[in-house]
């Protein structure tokens, strides 16, 4: 199937040994993701650009087909986003031999990163990883790049709501 925003091209293909018919007059329908002007939703938090400035972020989402969605989306990244904090973007890690630990944990993975030297304490996702062997295959390094975890949301089996979490798309 190829589409753009006016019209759709389907090609039918029977790969089976039977005859495969399609009625003479048949119509592909469709819901298009925009019509008319791109929709622009704003959520903005007068506290946090009071204390922290005007800081804004822009997401350009052609799939998104429902202005309730972006508002719920918007929301989320809002509380997620709207007090500056600390993170790590990305952890090396560097082993004489190969830790069974590093190597146990995979894509998407949730870990918990603490520093003493800042008091950092905080949850993330292992995003994408690189893997390096030198020294004659005798060190490991991996780095693994970081997604923070959604700290103050709710997580399906893993807390209570309306109980210091908020209820989110």
């Amino acid at each position: 199937m190829a589409a753009d925003f006016s019209a759709a091209l389907l090609e039918v293909r029977n790969r089976s040994t039977v005859t495969a018919y399609l009625q003479a007059g048949a119509v592909l329908h469709g819901t298009p993701l925009l019509q008319g002007d791109p929709v622009t939703l704003v959520e903005a938090d007068a506290a946090s650009i009071t204390f922290h400035g005007l800081h804004p972020l822009v997401f350009d989402l052609p799939a998104l087909d429902s202005v309730e969605d972006a508002g719920q989306l918007a929301r989320f990244e809002l509380a997620r986003r709207k007090d500056p904090r600390g993170m790590v973007h990305s952890l090396t890690l560097v082993s004489p031999r190969h830790r069974a630990p590093i190597l146990e944990r995979a894509l998407f993975d949730r870990i918990t990163v603490t520093e003493t030297q800042t008091g950092h304490h905080a949850g993330y996702f292992i995003i994408g990883e690189a893997h390096t062997l030198d020294l004659g295959a005798a060190r490991h390094r991996v780095t693994w790049i970081l997604e923070p975890a959604a700290g103050d949301f709710w997580v399906l089996g893993d807390g209570l709501l309306d109980q210091a979490t908020v209820l989110a798309y």
